[in-house]
């Protein structure tokens, strides 16, 4: 249960400059490792669309799957944590080779990742 609760709080925590109504993103360059500034947490896009939430509690690690898809600068995600299917759509803000800006359909959430090397 403790990695469920973990797994969907970093899912809405994904979700903090701006990019044009217009601006195409390029799903390549969402491909990575990212790690949002205030959360002991990690995100990972691979280009075959799926995604891996890593939560670290003490130290122990919890790993949650989905997949994640692009349409132009929304980012629609699907999260598993155990039974639960989690759906997330978030408009990309800002993307440059190091940074993500991120924020929710309704607006009330903005984070800021950061490109884990």
């Amino acid at each position: 249960m403790r990695l469920a609760i973990g797994c969907v709080l970093a899912f809405h925590l994904i979700a903090g400059a701006s990019l044009a109504a217009d601006d195409k993103i390029d799903p390549k360059k969402l491909v990575g490792k990212w790690q949002p500034k205030d959360a002991k947490l990690r995100i990972e896009l691979t280009a075959d669309g799926k995604l891996a939430v890593v939560v670290k509690e003490g130290d122990k690690e919890f790993t949650s799957a989905g997949t994640w898809k692009l349409d132009g600068a929304k980012l629609a995600m699907t999260l598993q944590a155990g039974e639960n299917e989690t759906r997330e759509t978030m408009t990309i803000l800002k993307l440059t080779d190091d940074e993500l800006v991120v924020e929710t359909e309704k607006k009330d959430m903005r984070r800021t990742l950061l490109r884990v090397k």
